[in-house]
């Protein structure tokens, strides 16, 4: 009986110090997020010295819905070999003295996916040679532009 007790014990002490680490991870990464919106918010709402608090607010909100649309984003592609890459590419593009702009993220992030599932529609239509060649141009190092290479695509397909 008294090793069950002991069991039990550290198994309850394992189950709460388990959640105490996860939420505490949680709300730093929250908090991380949260400092980014409002740093930039700030930055955008201010005006010699004086905060706009209504477009501050505005501000706010917009990269909220940024934040959910991203999450959303990564949640449906998120699988896809080139999104880890992809999605770090657009952070440091919008990344401004420390802050990121949250939704400029999303919305870049959406390009992206639009793009590639160009790609992929032109590369089912038999024109492997020119989604080849496009590929190519816009790749860089890891990373690859699949916006830029879906408009590449486009040009060349319109001048035949």
């Amino acid at each position: 009986m008294k090793i069950f007790n002991l069991i039990f014990i550290i198994a309850v002490c394992l189950v709460f110090y388990f959640f105490t680490v996860c939420s505490t991870f949680a709300e730093n990464s929250l908090g991380n997020i949260k400092k980014h919106i409002e740093s930039n918010c700030k930055e955008h709402s201010t005006t010699r010295g004086e905060l706009d608090v209504g477009m501050y607010n505005g501000c706010v909100e917009h990269q909220k819905d940024g934040l959910d649309k991203l999450k959303k984003l990564r949640k449906k592609y998120g699988k896809f070999n080139w999104y880890d890459s992809t999605e770090k590419y657009c952070i440091n593009q919008w990344t401004k003295r420390g802050a990121i702009d949250i939704f400029m993220v999303y919305y870049t992030m959406n390009r992206q996916i639009e793009g590639y599932l160009d790609v992929e529609y032109f590369r089912k239509q038999g024109i492997s040679s020119i989604v080849n060649e496009c590929l190519a141009e816009n790749s860089r190092n890891e990373y690859i532009d699949w916006a830029l290479t879906s408009y590449c695509i486009k040009l060349s397909t319109e001048k035949r």
